[in-house]
């Protein structure tokens, strides 16, 4: 009653909107201790539309702009997603059990585009897609799955052709989360094998649960929006307890699918453009093997080479202002933090903002045309850092490309190389989507006795349209 009160007197007033969602969540988690789980609901959908309209002002002045948003406005979204799934277990028929079920998954959708607005600090990242994927209009042969982490399970809503199931195993956020991160940590140590008990219990936990149900449909393609320490990791080097996930599925990342791109189904001649930096500049390391990389790449698709002293941000905006271009091929360290001031590019004579790649690549989009692939090939997150690691996940969302190929580790040099020209040699076969075309490179290593170490080959995600 008392909060009631309160909320009457924040609504008459009118100039306290945000008091207004704390005072509706509030009456949310009352409801839901209550046992009135409906009510609860309710009052959570009404708490997220009075905090969609302020969010971007609420960090205004705020130091802890990332804690802002992961102890104040996540779990709003986190806690009606749970409602939802669990109203889905006591509806009346199967129509209502869906359609609670695609309402959680929306949120959850809703969720992830806040959060790529919070990261990158930027309100119109989520209209860089003028033509965005449906799940509802999935293809056959593909699965969307969202492992979603609560305190005491971790739920993961799988995406059919025909509707939504739900999978649940009994490990916590922090329990998962706790194994998610020594498992990333031990894959990046090309010398021991220490990573495969935990490949195998995070395959359980995420995997195994619905496996039945993915060979059942014939799915190939597992399209993965991670929430949480689930980010830290790439999912391609799950393990069953003989094969990575990557021998059976092509998999992919995306920050959400309604942020993915639909892509262009008209045939054209690509127009590449090969950008490297192989020398140690800035206080970061060589790469010696990029001078090979981008020889290789140009001998499979053409295109213009911007190497070394030549690879400028002058000289990257000269390109791009004379040309378009629908393949960019970035072979530089890649760092991505915390916030956008900590994530960039590095050129030769400076370091390329996020802004300034998104600028690059409208330039494109102003002419009519599409990039359809940005492949990243040294970027690194900082082990532990979520954030970072969404922003990566989020880069195709924000550069305004259609799909991109980028690591979440800084992986061997001559790994990296060999990876990404049978990569391109994949893309030039017309029967191969360009997702299935990194997976074939990825499996190829596997077999190979000096690069089989999940520590050369997993960190590359696919992300974005995998079609």
């Amino acid at each position: 009653a008392l909060t009631r009160e309160a909320l009457f007197h924040a609504q008459k007033t009118g100039r306290s909107p945000e008091l207004i969602y704390q005072w509706q969540w509030r009456i949310g988690r009352l409801h839901a201790a209550l046992g009135e789980p409906e009510e609860a609901a309710d009052a959570y959908r009404r708490a997220i539309v009075a905090l969609n309209p302020i969010r971007p002002n609420l960090s205004d002045g705020h130091r802890g702009r990332a804690s802002l948003f992961d102890e104040k406005i996540k779990p709003v979204y986190l806690e009606l997603a749970r409602l939802l799934v669990d109203l889905s277990d006591a509806a009346a028929d199967s129509e209502r059990g869906q359609a609670l079920l695609t309402e959680a998954r929306d949120t959850m959708e809703l969720l992830k585009t806040v959060e790529l607005q919070d990261y990158f600090q930027d309100e119109c990242v989520a209209d860089r897609q003028t033509r965005t994927l449906d799940p509802e209009t999935l293809e056959a042969g593909a699965a969307i799955l969202y492992p979603i982490p609560f305190a005491d399970r971790v739920t993961v809503l799988a995406t059919f052709s025909d509707g939504i199931r739900r999978f649940d195993a009994p490990v916590g956020a922090d329990a998962l989360g706790r194994t998610a991160r020594a498992f990333r940590g031990r894959l990046q140590n090309s010398r021991g094998d220490d990573y495969i008990d935990a490949a195998r219990q995070l395959y359980d936990w995420l995997i195994l649960p619905l496996a039945p149900e993915l060979d059942a449909r014939g799915i190939h393609t597992l399209v993965v929006a991670p929430e949480g320490a689930l980010r830290l990791i790439p999912f391609s080097t799950l393990r069953d307890g003989e094969r990575f996930l990557i021998e059976k599925y092509t998999v992919v990342t995306v920050p959400a699918v309604t942020l993915t791109a639909r892509g262009e189904e008209t045939e054209k001649a690509d127009k590449v453009i090969l950008e490297g930096l192989s020398e140690a500049r800035q206080g970061f390391a060589s790469l010696p093997s990029v001078r090979q990389e981008i020889a290789s790449i140009q001998s499979i698709t053409g295109g213009k080479v911007l190497l070394n002293e030549n690879y400028t941000v002058e000289n990257l905006y000269a390109a791009f202002a004379e040309q378009n271009y629908n393949i960019v091929h970035m072979a530089t360290h890649g760092v991505f933090g915390g916030s956008p001031a900590d994530t960039y590019l590095l050129t030769h004579d400076s370091r390329l903002t996020m802004d300034m790649l998104e600028d690059l690549i409208q330039r494109t989009r102003r002419r009519g045309d599409t990039v359809d692939l940005l492949t990243l090939s040294a970027c690194q997150t900082a082990l532990g850092d979520e954030r970072a690691a969404f922003g990566l996940a989020g880069i195709a969302v924000k550069a305004g490309v259609i799909s991109a190929v980028a690591s979440l580790w800084y992986a061997d040099d001559r790994a990296t190389s060999r990876l990404m020209t049978d990569f391109y040699t994949g893309l030039q076969r017309r029967d191969l989507s360009k997702a299935a075309a990194l997976r074939d490179a990825q499996a190829r290593m596997i077999g190979d006795p000096e690069f089989g170490h999940p520590a050369f080959w997993g960190p590359f995600l696919f992300i974005g349209n995998w079609m």
